[in-house]
């Protein structure tokens, strides 16, 4: 298949459109970059001032809104959405596999972690970014080949002379696809760049993300050009330019013969095309391809934005800190003046002259506890307070106190957290203003809850489609076994969209306390114990399991187990006459799609991210890397 490409003025147009985007997100990535100094404890410009104290606010207040609206995977619901000529309970099974599947993949893909760094950056930032995809492992026949072809890119630096094209072709077509599974990343909002001006999600003609690889990684990449093409900046140059360095990596001189390149991974809506840009490289794009995930809900990238504190007609939302800035600035500075004055504020005396001898005056200025200190016998008959007296100094106003204590109310108040209790006006004076505080302190969280609740669900519906439109048979098989006969790999995208309705249990993801579980659950089964609609077996199972009993199983009537043996034996037996050619009900099931091997970059997996990590082989891109670059990067 003949690579595509972009005219060089669309190459440079686009670069003009990324520049601008950079230009006006500036002022955000400013605030973004204070609020991030605050959750690490630095409010100074410098603090080598040892008169300057920090508190840090930020940090309790991140970790106990995270836990409160996600500390576990949600309940994943799917529903079909229309019904087919193969009956209802075909319909209702292949449902059931799908929300399965969904269930396995959130544990699988550890989709938890990702969620709550994707929370954090919505809490600092105001909006968090999510990137799904469909990975593809290879392995090949012959390592000696690939080994070498490496070394060569190594050792010139240089794009890939004709001979050694043919020789790199030859390669890759000995490459075998051995595992293949969707795929979820939390991106950095400092990564991302939309057009200027944008205001929603919803209506965004391109979506940048920036990457930072090794040169060598990049040369070594079959799917792009990389005739002509210089390193973006060496190793020195951009740890001198991380945020948070401040510069003081620019002195090093270790890493200036190893080479970065800062890629920009454009996804355009108009040609439904992926275009990897090169900064410093503005003749040619890398690499131009279709999108591969035109079957998502976006129709053209797999990026799902998670907002927080809404703006009206701005794109970028404001984080929970930044309204607090102020008061959490004059906390410290309270804090600092005063311990300034403690740091000034020393004792001294007045004496007459002549009334402390030279080792009266010294053990008076060691201090020293239960020094005895004579007076000459000139003024003993003369009262002590006449010989000597302590120099009062200015004394601290205690209204200093009182305005620390306003400030934190503020901050409290600020940042909405729910410990209303805990401050200085001394809480609520009744039990009914104590339930209306709670309340209304409560509705903040549980609008937090729905948002990411609303943010999962996105998630979880890109793992579905991607699942549908690219795994077949044999793959939910090795998952999900013998249910795996229901599974329809489907082609169109009207069809994964049409298919089935997903969503998550409100309030599932939040914490819940294990007593208030079991009694919740108590409750259920002392409803339902012994009534016919409900399964007793499932339901006596399922009291032994919240009892914290070793193999619930076990306990177990014999009877019981054997009938719940022969019932899988009955399921299984079933399962294999649905794999005949017909289905219980006459309709010929589908045959598996051809697969077709997945486009993007052939990576090694398995190692961790960042720089010169390995990122998933995407259809149509590579994986996210949050790292920060040039110029508010």
């Amino acid at each position: 298949m003949p690579k595509l490409n972009i005219p060089q003025e669309e190459v440079k147009r686009w670069f003009r459109l990324i520049e601008l985007s950079q230009r006006w997100k500036e002022p955000y990535v400013k605030t973004w970059n204070r609020v991030v100094d605050y959750l690490k404890g630095k409010y100074f410009d410098s603090m080598d001032e040892e008169d300057q104290v920090a508190i840090n606010m930020v940090r309790p207040h991140v970790n106990v809104v995270i836990p409160a609206i996600y500390s576990r995977n949600p309940d994943v619901l799917v529903f079909p959405r229309r019904k087919e000529q193969v009956g209802d309970e075909v319909v209702r099974k292949r449902a059931e596999v799908m929300q399965s599947l969904l269930r396995y993949y959130l544990k699988e893909l550890d989709i938890k972690t990702e969620v709550k760094l994707c929370i954090l950056d919505a809490v600092l930032t105001g909006h968090g970014w999510m990137k799904t995809g469909y990975e593809s492992k290879f392995v090949d026949d012959n390592v000696e080949q690939k080994k070498s072809l490496i070394e060569k890119i190594r050792e010139k630096m240089s794009p890939i002379n004709p001979d050694e094209e043919n020789e790199e072709e030859e390669y890759y077509n000995n490459i075998k696809i051995v595992e293949e599974n969707p795929w979820v990343l939390r991106v950095s909002p400092f990564d991302l760049f939309v057009p200027a001006l944008s205001r929603r999600p919803e209506e965004l003609t391109w979506i940048d993300e920036r990457i930072i690889l090794p040169h060598e990684e990049v040369l070594a990449n079959p799917e792009y050009d990389t005739s002509g093409l210089k390193p973006s900046c060496n190793a020195n140059e951009l740890l001198a330019a991380l945020r948070g360095a401040g510069g003081r990596a620019s002195d090093l001189q270790f890493g200036n013969d190893i080479y970065f390149d800062i890629l920009h991974e454009v996804w355009d809506s108009y040609s439904q095309q992926v275009i990897t840009l090169c900064e410093g490289h503005n003749d040619k794009a890398l690499c131009v391809k279709p999108s591969a995930y035109t079957m998502l809900d976006t129709k053209f990238h797999p990026y799902i934005s998670l907002r927080f504190n809404e703006i009206s007609d701005e794109f970028y939302c404001q984080g929970d800190i930044d309204p607090a800035s102020p008061q959490l600035e004059e906390l410290n500075e309270i804090r600092s003046k005063l311990n300034t004055h403690l740091r000034r504020f020393n004792r001294a005396y007045s004496s007459r002259p002549s009334a402390l001898d030279p080792i009266a005056k010294k053990q008076l200025q060691d201090k020293e506890d239960g020094a005895v200190i004579e007076v000459s016998q000139t003024y003993e008959d003369k009262p002590l307070s006449d010989i000597i007296q302590p120099i009062i100094d200015a004394p601290l106003s205690p209204d200093v106190y009182a305005i620390e204590t306003r400030v934190k109310d503020d901050i409290f108040t600020i940042l909405g957290t729910s410990d209303y209790a805990s401050q200085a006006s001394g809480g609520a004076r009744t039990a009914t203003e104590a339930s209306i505080i709670a309340t209304q302190s409560r509705f903040k969280v549980e609008e937090r809850i729905d948002l990411v609740g609303m943010f999962v669900e996105r998630i979880i519906r890109n793992i579905a489609q991607l699942s549908q439109y690219y795994m077949n048979v044999q793959q939910i098989e090795a998952i999900l076994g013998e249910d795996a006969v229901y599974w329809i790999q489907v082609n169109s995208r009207r069809e994964i969209q049409g298919e089935f309705s997903y969503g998550v249990t409100y309030g599932s993801s939040a914490p819940i306390n294990r007593d208030t579980e079991t009694e919740q659950f108590m409750k259920a089964y002392m409803i339902m114990k012994d009534d016919p609609y409900f399964d007793q077996q499932k339901l006596r199972l399922e009291l032994i399991r919240k009892s914290n009993f070793f193999n619930p199983e076990s306990w177990l009537n014999p009877q019981i187990a054997q009938e719940l043996e022969r019932q899988r034996l009955i399921a299984a037996k079933q399962g294999m006459l649905l794999q005949g050619p017909e289905n219980p009900v006459g309709s010929p099931l589908p045959a598996p799609r051809a697969k077709s091997q997945a486009t993007g970059p052939k990576l090694p997996t398995g190692q961790p991210r960042g720089i010169g990590a390995a990122r998933p082989a995407v259809p149509g891109g590579v994986g996210g890397t949050s790292l920060a670059g040039k110029s508010g990067y």
